[in-house]
């Protein structure tokens, strides 16, 4: 018999208690929590009988306790009350029982710090003021923190639905909310990176089977919410069709949370959603190997200890990798990223290939010349045209000068001479070195009207290139038969003689060979044209020491007065020019125009590779990249990147694509080099240029005393030529400013 027994209407009861110091440790008897009471309390003393209807319990402001089962004996104390109003004493509702079953109820905490333990049903259990502790045991439960729907009083809660598809209301207050696990994915499922609303996914399929799976809620409310996953292998996402108030997966699963901690375990964080987005959210994995990937908003995102996987989303976001080979992937936004220890992979944004986010502006290529090319004639002298050609001879300065990497294509159209001329081209480095050299046709007469080939233009700081004819070549050379054999041409200077060298536009011709180098070393074969004469083309009213007779052997213009992007050239192939026809080798030359790269969205990353061997690619935009310790690969990709390097502990990465010259990418060694005055020191002796087969390699002395260098960083495919010099000069080597990451 209860000491109070109701009705079949709807009866109130008044709690009963009697007020102890009590000292205990409860322990949720559905998920294995321990609560420890040391506090005086008005601890209940009868036992109440609701019977039918809906019945309410009333307890008071002193701080109640009240159990379903009797402390000692285990006797069930509650039977078929539907409502408890808790008061605004410090309360402990500990209905929870696997004994005892009460149906879906509701609990009022009132003011003060409850705790709350439901039992099995679909409960709404209330915390209102205070910080709070509440369980909504299994059920589909809806749980509110405090503060909210116009009642007073907030509070820092804890919030648990318990199994079930329960709603969690943090409220006002700094709120936790505990993601309990209902029920496990099965094998069917994946996680899918499909992006977000403004930002394409990764596409990235991760098998979940078996991990633990939420069907709740949470709104946090006011204030700075935490949801708490388990210790287990989690699974979470930002729209979730398993709950009964969210199965068309069209509207977010969680609001007001500005904090995930996904615990131990090997976790799926997956805010990912074409449709919906979410952001200004801190992520933390905790132990295991975790796949952490947000959404929009200005994100950070810690994975902490074990190999993480991070996608930061829209919005400028701070990812730090931890320890653990990790990889991390900024997407769009100016982002920070720390790899942390391990060897991890990293991109800073979308690739420049992306076009997405990326457009791209070709620019034709046009020449200077204002001369159209003139109606030549065989053994027609230039000057007795009509008009005269005069002034088409050499070419128009800058017509033999490109700035940027690109290609060139010669299209040769016909020859008057009767020579077997050679026609080849060649690079000109910064400093007046002849590089590259090629045949582009080794008799012009066998070529054909349209035959093409093609240059490579490196582009600054080597932006010129120059043509040559070798005279009756073909003829010389016995069809270049000696040359059949694997190997290069270069121009040499005093061949043969102690001081060789590679020669120089500066050169005089008396001085230069044409040399077919093999490339097993065991031999060269020096090229000779009739009367060893080898013409070049030479800038129209400039210095022609390089052809033998200090004559202008080369007429160029354009081809079509109304055309400036192609320049017709044509050269004349005998000593002191002959009859100056100009008609014995003629070409056209177009250069492929200049692509740029204009990103779409801002995503200029800093990036901080920590330690370990990483792989970090910028992405688009003008990133900050530091590999850190350890042997790192490095990409900057498009925009003017700054690799910056804190100390010598850094050295051993590889850059595998600095772009040079003026408004390329930058070095940054400030915190490098110990004591460095650019106006007083002399950088040459903290730092020089070694070539090492097709690549440079930067080597640093940090105090600029004796000859300890160590190999910083390696460029792949090299610098083009370019040494120290020539870097600071361009701005790419910045010692007076450093940048924190």
């Amino acid at each position: 018999m209860a000491d109070q027994t109701g009705t079949n209407g709807n009866d109130v009861f008044f709690f009963n208690g009697a007020l102890e110091n009590l000292t205990m440790t409860i322990v949720n008897p559905y998920t294995g929590e321990t609560f420890t009471i040391d506090d005086d309390k008005n601890v209940n003393q009868n036992s109440y009988e609701g019977l039918a209807g809906i019945d309410t319990l009333f307890m008071t402001n002193k701080g109640d306790a009240i159990f379903v089962e009797d402390r000692f004996t285990g006797q069930q104390r509650v039977h078929s009350v539907e409502v408890f109003i808790a008061g605004d004493g410090g309360d402990v509702v500990h209905l929870a029982s696997t004994n005892y079953e009460l149906g879906d109820i509701i609990v009022d905490g009132g003011d003060a710090e409850d705790l709350i333990w439901s039992n099995v049903g679909d409960d709404e259990l209330f915390g209102r003021g205070g910080d709070d502790i509440m369980d909504g045991g299994p059920g589909n439960d809806i749980l509110w923190g405090g503060g909210g729907n116009g009642q007073s009083g907030s509070g820092n809660d804890t919030l648990s639905g318990g199994d079930g598809a329960d709603m969690l209301h943090g409220e006002d207050g700094n709120d936790t909310l505990v993601f309990t696990a209902d029920a496990q994915f099965e094998s069917i499922y994946r996680a899918y990176n499909i992006g977000t609303p403004t930002v394409e996914g990764t596409g990235d399929l991760i098998n979940i089977s078996g991990f633990n799976l939420s069907k709740d809620i949470f709104d946090g409310g006011e204030g700075y919410d935490t949801i708490v996953m388990t210790d287990g292998n989690d699974a979470f996402f930002l729209d979730n069709p398993f709950h009964e108030f969210h199965n068309d997966g069209s509207s977010l699963r969680i609001i007001d949370i500005e904090q995930i901690d996904a615990g131990a375990g090997d976790d799926v964080v997956d805010l990912t959603n074409d449709q919906l987005g979410y952001g200004d959210i801190v992520m933390n994995g905790g132990d295991g190997n975790d796949y952490l990937w947000s959404s929009d908003g200005n994100d950070t995102i810690n994975g902490d200890a074990g190999d993480d996987d991070i996608y930061g989303g829209g919005g400028d976001d701070t990812l730090n990798g931890g320890t653990g080979n990790d990889t991390i992937n900024g997407s769009i936004g100016n982002d920070t990223i720390r790899g942390g220890a391990g060897n991890d992979v990293i991109y800073g944004g979308v690739s420049s290939t992306n076009s997405a986010y990326v457009t791209t502006t070709t620019t034709e290529h046009t020449f200077n010349s204002t001369v159209v090319f003139p109606s030549l004639a065989e053994r027609v002298n230039i000057s007795d045209l009509t008009p005269p050609g005069d002034t088409a001879l050499g070419v128009a300065a800058g017509d033999l000068s490109v700035s940027y990497a690109t290609t060139a294509e010669i299209t040769f159209l016909s020859t008057g001479a009767s020579y077997k001329n050679s026609l080849g081209f060649y690079n000109i480095a910064q400093d007046g070195t002849i590089l590259s050299v090629e045949l582009a046709f080794e008799n012009v007469k066998t070529a054909g009207t349209g035959a093409t080939s093609t240059i490579n233009l490196p582009g600054a700081p080597d932006t010129d290139f120059g043509f040559f004819i070798v005279a009756n070549g073909a003829n010389k050379n016995n069809n270049y038969a000696k040359m059949d054999e694997p190997g290069h041409y270069e121009f040499i200077y005093n061949h043969g003689k102690s001081d060789e060298r590679a020669a120089n536009i500066n050169d005089s011709e008396d001085d230069i060979s044409l040399v077919y180098i093999f490339d097993d070393g065991s031999k060269d074969q020096v090229v000779v044209g009739s009367n060893n004469h080898i013409y070049h083309t030479t800038t129209r009213g400039g210095d022609t020491t390089l052809n033998g007779d200090n004559k202008v052997h080369v007429v160029s213009g354009l081809a079509d007065e109304n055309d400036d992007t192609t320049l017709r050239i044509g050269f004349e192939d005998l000593p002191n020019l002959g009859d100056a026809d100009y008609n014995d080798v003629v070409f056209d030359l177009t250069v492929n125009g200049q692509t740029v790269i204009v990103p779409l969205v801002d995503d200029n990353d800093m990036i901080d590779g920590g330690a370990g061997d990483d792989y970090i690619n910028g992405g688009i935009g003008d990133d900050i990249i530091m590999g850190g310790e350890g042997a790192d690969i490095l990409f900057g990709d498009q925009g003017v990147d700054t690799f910056l390097y804190q100390a010598l502990s850094d050295a051993g990465d590889t850059i595998m694509d600095f772009e040079t010259g003026p408004g390329g990418d930058i070095l940054n060694l400030t915190d490098v080099l110990e004591g460095f005055d650019a106006q007083l020191d002399d950088i040459n002796d903290f730092m020089q240029i070694v070539h090492n087969g097709g690549s440079d390699e930067l080597h640093i002395n940090a105090d600029g005393q004796g000859n300890d260098f160590v190999t910083l960083v390696t460029f792949d495919g090299g610098l083009g030529g370019l040494g120290i010099s020539d870097l600071v000069n361009n701005g790419q080597i910045v010692t007076d400013q450093s940048i924190v990451i």
